[in-house]
């Protein structure tokens, strides 16, 4: 067997401390007490569960139950909706369900300084959208955004005269339970990456590739790239500097003039557009 990833280890570890819970004699207590609650000898369907839940639990006895699953999930870091579905809910796989298994889970919150209403608007909107909350920092004091406020997509499209520099549109804080293992973080940071860059898609921003380091960068004043548009017949002047000829061997194989020509124009344009199209000022 290979040796596991990070996030393998950390997954196999809360199966673990699952599989202790279902062993234990607290588990078959509280199936026993909740089937008894909800009047049922057998578990419920996926489907007969999400109904009872939509209904709404009022019952003070159901509520005391649930606490209980609260406090017996705390002993095995299990999270309290996990104990319940364990409990009542047939087939019940919590590696399947949307919901983290674990009690203890970082909070990841968006940060920005940003006040501009439109902007705010637009990335409370996005961020809503990843169930994520956002906090409006103004000096040292931070307001939390109501999500319920920007559930409904802004009217007005965010125009690039008020989007801030990307680097100062807003900051991702994740906030840590205590002992949060090292490989769960791994996970979790992997999952940041892809959540920050949906956000600047949201929001209207060119997102980079991966950062990946490309030889070609050395070639851009041999390519003269900074010139921008070349004068009629530059390419080639390009050509014959690239293609000199190697210890004075004449190259007059013009068949060749075209294949370079393509490549070199190839070259230049990836070249525009890692080096000049991402730092380009508006009407420059």
């Amino acid at each position: 067997m290979g040796k596991l990833r990070p996030e393998e280890r950390w997954a196999e570890h809360v199966k673990e401390r699952y599989q202790a819970f279902l062993s234990s004699r607290s588990f078959e207590s509280l199936r026993r007490e909740g089937l008894s609650i909800v009047g049922r000898r057998q578990l419920l369907t996926a489907e007969e569960f999400w109904h009872f839940m939509k209904k709404g639990v009022s019952s003070e006895r159901y509520m005391a139950w649930y606490r209980r699953c609260a406090r017996t999930g705390g002993r095995f870091g299990l999270a309290s909706w996990t104990v319940e579905m364990a409990c009542l809910l047939e087939g019940y796989e919590p590696w399947t369900q949307p919901h983290p298994v674990e009690a203890s889970w970082p909070t990841v919150r968006i940060i920005t300084e940003n006040d501009d209403p439109l902007f705010l608007n637009k990335l409370c909107h996005v961020a809503w959208n990843l169930g994520l909350d956002v906090v409006l920092r103004r000096d040292q004091t931070e307001v939390p955004l109501m999500h319920a406020h920007f559930a409904a997509p802004p009217d007005e499209s965010l125009p690039e005269s008020r989007r801030p520099p990307r680097d100062l549109t807003f900051r991702i804080r994740v906030e840590y339970p205590p002992v949060y293992p090292s490989e769960a973080r791994q996970h979790l940071d992997k999952e940041l990456s892809q959540i920050e860059r949906r956000l600047l898609r949201g929001l209207g921003y060119p997102v980079p590739q991966r950062l990946r380091a490309s030889p070609l960068v050395s070639q851009a004043g041999n390519l003269k790239v900074v010139q921008g548009k070349l004068p009629s017949g530059g390419i080639y002047d390009i050509i014959d500097a690239v293609y000199s000829p190697v210890d004075g061997q004449e190259d007059v194989d013009l068949s060749k003039d075209q294949p370079r020509r393509k490549l070199i124009k190839s070259q230049r344009s990836r070249l525009k557009n890692r080096l000049i199209k991402p730092y380009k000022v508006e009407g420059s």
